[in-house]
């Protein structure tokens, strides 16, 4: 067996490094010849032995990748500079090449390269042998920088990643640091030009068919103040620049009455998956967004969106508190200061007749009440303020029939009429409820002095499967229901309003000379 010295070779061919073939493929060493199998053999065995190894590989690709490699194996053995990746030949074969399937195929290859040199001579298979040996070394060598570089460009991306998720969290973290409706505004734009890097970031929020500009950040500040959103693509994402272009470059310039836009990305603001408003970010030089970038601003709009949808439940809820304080408010002065002034008016105005007529003996009593109205009424307003400054009521349950003793006590003595209280056990109920139910049936014994003439009252209590009932019936005149705006008539609106306050619901039920009963339910809890 002869071995050539491949140096010896290099000797004779400086120039190309192998043998150099004649016209008819046979290459010459030291006055031998050497013939190639044909490429097509080799092709057809390692695609043959892949195949087996990889059958769930897509088969068409894969023969492409072998057709090239072994194209680029035979340019080298003639001493052409070749430049065959080796990573997409793996990548057909699987998702996650490891040294083993690396291993495995360059194996395959040097099998199918020496079954096809079965009929050669011993210098044909020894010098290929040496020249595939290089080959493989070569491949090798630029597959692992390929994957170096990989590796290194993952490695760069993943703390990319890691920065801008750091930078997204710190936006959502701001964002929800204010539930003011114009700071959520303000916070919105000038962390989404923060965590984007864009030159201008606007927000639109949408109001029927228009998007009125809430807030701007940024270097260009010539947007509109309304836009007209009569068209369903205005709030649906819109990627504008060197790869996208979902609307024309001269329209977005056009819209935003910005003429230097370059690239522009436009996130619905969605709640509940309808849509509130949007929020772009701006470019002014050219740009091109990845998956990524994007990503990241739709995650950002969707929190800050909701961050907005709460800001502004927060500003309807301190409307809302403002608007049941002051119902409140007007419930306690009917109920209490206003009841007694109306007394003292009626005092006055008959101290004002017997004066007229002289009566001088009937004055001085009359003063005393009056006096005594004006105490009660000083005291009644204290009580108001200081009731109304206090927090919320809490506590333990008391008992309802003791709380209601000094409105019972009250008209006892205006009409000089004894109420009677039936209950069916004790009824503790929390002090909130015991406070709206002592005015509404105040409120109640107050409309029988004034305007039944009855001659028998009762308070009927019950408690049961966790509700409370309380009924304030009179043997009075009645009168007919249809006839008494309820809208307008203060006392009436007062106690609708206070079994509101505590989830309950009023009911009047009356008729001329069969007397009125008045029904407040509510739960206990």
């Amino acid at each position: 067996m002869i071995a050539y010295d491949s140096q010896y070779i290099n000797c004779i061919l400086p120039n190309s490094g192998c043998p150099a073939p004649d016209n008819r493929g046979h290459f010459f060493i030291m006055s031998r010849s050497i013939t190639l199998p044909p490429r097509e053999h080799i092709e057809v065995r390692w695609l043959s032995a892949l195949s087996g190894s990889y059958p769930t590989c897509d088969h068409a690709h894969l023969e492409t990748q072998i057709h090239e490699a072994t194209q680029c194996l035979y340019r080298s053995l003639s001493g052409q500079s070749t430049s065959w990746d080796m990573h997409h030949l793996m990548a057909v074969l699987t998702g996650h090449p490891s040294l083993n399937e690396l291993m495995r195929v360059l194996l395959a290859l040097r099998s199918a390269v020496r079954q096809s040199l079965a009929d050669s001579d011993i210098h044909t298979v020894l010098w290929l042998d040496e020249q595939l040996d290089l080959w493989i070394e070569n491949c090798t060598s630029r597959y692992n920088l390929a994957l170096k570089q990989q590796s290194h460009h993952r490695w760069t991306e993943l703390v990319q990643r890691v920065v801008q998720l750091n930078t997204l969290s710190y936006c959502l973290a701001e964002l929800n640091a204010s539930l003011d409706l114009v700071s959520a505004f303000n916070a919105t734009v000038e962390l989404a030009r923060q965590l984007s890097g864009a030159d201008l970031c606007v927000l639109y929020q949408r109001e029927s068919d228009r998007l009125h500009l809430r807030a701007s950040s940024g270097t260009a500040r010539a947007c509109p103040q309304i836009l007209i959103a009569d068209d369903q693509n205005d709030l649906e994402q819109i990627v504008v620049d060197q790869r996208h272009r979902d609307m024309s470059l001269e329209l977005v310039c056009q819209q935003l009455g910005v003429p230097e836009v370059k690239a522009l990305h436009c996130t619905p603001l969605r709640v509940n998956n309808i849509a509130i408003g949007k929020l772009a970010t701006i470019f002014l030089t050219e740009k091109t967004f990845t998956q990524q970038e994007l990503r990241l601003q739709e995650i950002f709009a969707d929190r800050a969106a909701h961050a907005i949808d709460n800001a502004q439940i927060y500003e309807q809820l301190g409307t809302l508190t403002a608007e049941c304080e002051r119902r409140q408010i007007a419930c306690e002065m009917h109920d209490t200061l206003l009841q007694t002034l109306i007394s003292l008016n009626i005092n006055l105005r008959v101290l004002h007749n017997h004066a007229q007529q002289g009566n001088w003996h009937e004055v001085l009593p009359l003063v005393e009440t009056a006096r005594q109205l004006g105490k009660v009424a000083i005291q009644e307003g204290r009580d108001a303020v200081s009731g109304l400054r206090e927090a919320n009521p809490s506590g333990a349950a008391g008992d309802l029939v003791e709380a209601l003793q000094p409105e019972i006590a009250a008209f006892a003595d205006r009409a000089d009429l004894q109420p009677e209280v039936e209950t069916h056990g004790e009824v503790y109920v929390l002090p909130q409820i015991s406070h709206q139910v002592r005015r509404l049936v105040g409120e109640a014994l107050t409309n029988v002095h004034r305007h039944a003439n009855a001659s028998r009252v009762r308070i009927i209590i019950t408690a049961n499967d966790d509700q409370l009932r309380v009924e304030i019936r009179d043997d009075g005149v009645g009168f007919q229901l249809s006839r008494v705006d309820q809208e307008t008539s203060f006392g009436l609106v007062g106690m609708h309003e206070r079994a509101r306050l505590i989830h309950g619901t009023v009911t009047i039920d009356s008729a001329p000379g069969h007397g009125t009963t008045v029904t407040l339910t509510c739960p206990l809890r």
